[in-house]
């Protein structure tokens, strides 16, 4: 059965703005992309096992009334992530009644058939949890862990096997993730006083509709925010080839919508590239934006209109971020303070009153290219223990992103927002 009510997920929208006008007011000259989807899902399960003023907090900034709702919640984005080819459940992961090694994971769902094999994207959303033997989970927490959050517990010994540490849980996100994340975890991340590590790896792999031709791809200006331009790859479409896509002009910038191939009635999956007018209107839209969230709804009126002129650049790049910092910065602080027992629920452990959230270590990384968009997003959470309508009238419009843009992905039905970020130079990986 399909998801059909919409979810909301506002904090972990709110951060991908928040994040991207402070890189670009900073002069930032890398791209950016964030998964508020990862990030929402995280922020479910840290005050699954919160209490007291940690957990109001947070269901605060969730606009959530109970941990209830944040459950309920968890599992409709699990709803959304998961399809036939997902990756397998829990209990092909066991092996005799114990738990397999790590180096024996498979991913099926995400390493099975080609792209080109099916008509609907390809989704993984995988989730583990690393605890340290000496901090138990409470039972409870884990039975919410694994059957709300399906997330699939490894104990671990941090103050001897770091390194093995680091080694699985980044094989792990390279598998989950199909290459395109192959270290997530940076250096130094968690020592001896570290306490358990959450992370989920979300994998999104889709082919657009109107599927761009190789014969068309064509070298041409990308504007930079700084005043110099760079030689490109676009793809390129429009004029005589007859696809008619959503397209809309606004105060500032213009919006085009493209749809992802799909054999599935209950998903629907959308691309929303958001270009200024300006070339270096990038700012000016991002704050625009800020002020009015609703223009990243994806709820505008658009027209469907065949384009006489389409470009759109080619990109492969990465953006990672320490997001507890960000979550500071808009005001939720308890989660990551020695609160006295308010995320006892988590782990059983005698002195909890200094049980707290050190890190949110986020990772994206996207693949655009002529047969669609490749994604992926990591979570890495850190604990520890410290003493429109079809008409147009007029001439044909143009969409032509030479330069910088912001876009997203979106499942209509439930207006989930997969990924959302900004292009300031195509060229940068990194």
């Amino acid at each position: 059965m399909g998801v059909t009510s919409k979810i909301k997920m506002e904090f972990g929208m709110r951060m991908a703005r928040h994040v991207i006008l402070k890189e670009i007011i900073n002069g930032c000259k890398k791209n950016l992309v964030l998964s508020p989807l990862s990030l929402q899902f995280m922020l479910n399960l840290v005050a699954s096992g919160s209490t007291g003023r940690s957990l109001e907090q947070l269901l605060s900034f969730l606009e959530s009334e109970s941990i209830s709702d944040l459950n309920k919640q968890s599992s409709q984005i699990l709803a959304i992530t998961t399809s036939e080819r997902s990756p397998m459940s829990s209990h092909q992961e066991s092996m005799s009644g114990h738990q397999r090694p790590f180096s024996s994971y498979s991913l099926s769902g995400i390493a099975g058939p080609s792209i080109s094999d099916h008509q609907a994207p390809i989704i993984g959303f995988v989730n583990r949890l690393w605890v340290d033997h000496r901090f138990p989970l409470k039972e409870s927490f884990k039975e919410i862990a694994k059957d709300v959050y399906n997330v699939e517990v490894r104990t671990v010994d941090f103050v001897t096997q770091v390194k093995q540490m680091k080694n699985e849980a980044n094989l792990w996100a390279k598998r989950a993730t199909k290459g395109l994340i192959k270290k997530f975890l940076p250096p130094c991340c968690f020592d001896k006083y570290s306490m358990l590590v959450l992370a989920n790896a979300l994998y999104f792999k889709g082919t657009w509709g109107p599927t761009f031709e190789t014969s068309r791809t064509c070298h041409e200006a990308f504007h930079l925010l700084g005043g110099a331009t760079i030689k490109v790859p676009f793809m390129t479409g429009g004029s005589g080839s007859g696809i008619r896509l959503f397209y809309g002009s606004f105060e500032g910038f213009k919006l085009l919508k493209l749809p992802y191939k799909n054999d599935q009635d209950d998903k629907q999956f959308c691309m929303y590239i958001f270009l200024p007018d300006k070339k270096n209107g990038l700012q000016k839209l991002i704050e625009n934006i800020n002020s009015d969230p609703r223009l990243l709804s994806g709820q505008l009126e658009l027209e469907k209109v065949e384009l006489c002129k389409m470009w759109i650049p080619k990109m492969k790049f990465s953006y990672h971020i320490e997001v507890s910092s960000v979550m500071k910065e808009l005001g939720l602080t308890l989660p990551f303070k020695e609160t006295g027992r308010e995320l006892a629920e988590m782990v059983d452990y005698a002195d909890s009153r200094k049980v707290r959230v050190s890190k949110l270590i986020h990772k994206s990384r996207i693949q655009v290219n002529k047969k669609g968009k490749e994604a992926a997003a990591c979570n890495d959470l850190l604990s520890e223990v410290t003493s429109g309508p079809d008409v147009h009238l007029g001439p044909p419009p143009s969409f032509v992103a030479d330069h910088p843009f912001i876009f997203m992905i979106k499942e209509e039905g439930s207006g989930v927002v997969f990924f959302v970020g900004a292009v300031l130079n195509p060229l940068l990986e990194a």
